[in-house]
């Protein structure tokens, strides 16, 4: 490829490659480091970009395809009432990187009321039970994976569950142009587990507090989820 005058033309400044998974072409990115990458995102642990390699001036960050079917305004309208989980997770719990604030998580609060975290699975009956869960939830937690993003943000978004993102240094897509302290929590990695485990230990037996969750919190993110989900949802050709 590097050969063709069309390359040779810009060093291939003009080309555009889809680089979004953290290995995708990693045996020759130093050959292609110029061109714009479409990205998951910038990953700034540094464990799977090397320093130069990405940077928002150059590259494009995409949502992930989201695993489960978009739930449309009718599926929320008729879940809403259906949703008395008040927290859910479903995937790996043990992950790399920032993703090792999963299995603190769930250490912690596996014994709490109103929150369900659990191992996932791959297939058909994973995607069901995971769609099931997040139908059936007010809040669903996003931590990090292996890099800083989750294909699990968008999951939620599509089921109309608002997502509460336990990263640190995500960039997220479009954000030039979205709002996504509209539709979304964020919380910093070093805090997540002091907060999460104060609310579910001291907090859950409080139903002002309770009620404060549900209602008061849910109701601000629920309007704009609506409108965010149709933006970011998309399918493969």
């Amino acid at each position: 490829m590097t050969d063709q005058p069309a390359w040779q033309r810009s060093e291939g400044r003009d080309h555009v490659i889809p680089v979004h998974h953290p290995w995708s072409f990693k045996s020759v990115r130093r050959f292609i480091k110029k061109t714009i990458w479409l990205l998951p995102d910038m990953d700034s642990t540094g464990n799977w970009y090397k320093p130069g390699q990405v940077y928002l001036e150059k590259d494009v960050i995409l949502p992930y395809v989201p695993n489960v079917d978009h739930c449309d305004s009718k599926c929320v309208s008729e879940t809403q009432s259906k949703r008395s989980i008040l927290l859910f997770f479903r995937g790996r719990l043990k992950r790399n990187a920032g993703g090792k604030i999963r299995s603190k998580l769930v250490e912690e609060l596996k014994s709490a009321e109103d929150i369900v975290i659990e191992e996932g699975s791959a297939g058909a009956q994973g995607k069901a039970a995971a769609q099931d869960g997040m139908r059936k939830s007010l809040f669903c937690l996003s931590p990090a994976g292996d890099t800083p993003s989750s294909a699990r943000l968008f999951d939620a978004i599509v089921s109309g569950c608002i997502p509460v993102i336990i990263s640190d240094e995500l960039e997220l897509p479009f954000e030039g142009i979205l709002d996504y302290r509209e539709v979304n929590m964020v919380i910093q990695t070093a805090f997540s587990i002091f907060m999460l485990i104060s609310y579910a230990f001291t907090s859950l037996s409080n139903s002002v507090v309770v009620w404060y969750f549900k209602v008061g919190i849910s109701l601000k993110y629920i309007f704009s989820l609506q409108k965010m989900k149709d933006i970011l949802e998309f399918a493969f050709p």
